[in-house]
């Protein structure tokens, strides 16, 4: 009886233990349910869901409260990169300056067309060195989202891998 009961407990643990460790999946979509796209944060992220005025965004950030943030907007009424491009400039000038996107690089992920790019930069409330990047991708003709990364020098780059392992969890199906 001892040992069911040891079982038990140990089996109960690796359950809680699977779920404490399970990946958060997130999807965008349209308004009639059907998905769009799908990006995965590994198990030492969190994310959230934020609603506002013609956005969806996805907030990101470690769990180890390292200072780095990470975010997807879907921006709805955005037909065209110039109109995301000022999107992008006014969210980064809220909590950095000197950011300067300079050059552009294509790349696709998992099929899907990303242009990116990234640039040093001082945080406002600080003036710490900072790293800012952005990417706009196209899961679907006609569709732009934005992501956005940004944290102080030294936590952007003990999270670089984590972030660029988020990046190509951006995928068309689930």
């Amino acid at each position: 009886m001892k040992n069911m009961l040891r079982l038990a407990l140990i089996v109960g643990m690796l359950c809680v233990a699977s779920v404490a460790l399970a990946q958060q999946d997130f999807s965008y979509t349209y308004e009639d349910g059907t998905p769009i796209f799908f990006v995965t944060l590994p198990d030492n992220w969190e994310g959230e869901w934020q609603e506002k005025d013609n956005i969806s965004i996805l907030h990101a950030v470690p769990k180890d409260g390292a200072d780095v943030y990470l975010s997807i907007w879907a921006v709805y009424d955005v037909d065209d990169l110039k109109m995301a491009g000022d999107a992008v400039d006014l969210m980064f000038a809220e909590f950095v300056t000197d950011v300067s996107f300079e050059d552009w690089e294509e790349m696709t992920v998992n099929g899907i067309p990303f242009t990116f790019s990234e640039s040093a930069a001082n945080m406002k409330d600080s003036g710490a060195d900072a790293i800012a990047s952005a990417a706009f991708f196209s899961p679907e003709e006609g569709e732009v989202y934005i992501l956005m990364c940004l944290g102080t020098t030294a936590a952007y780059e003990s999270q670089s891998e984590t972030v660029v392992k988020i990046i190509q969890s951006i995928r068309r199906e689930e």
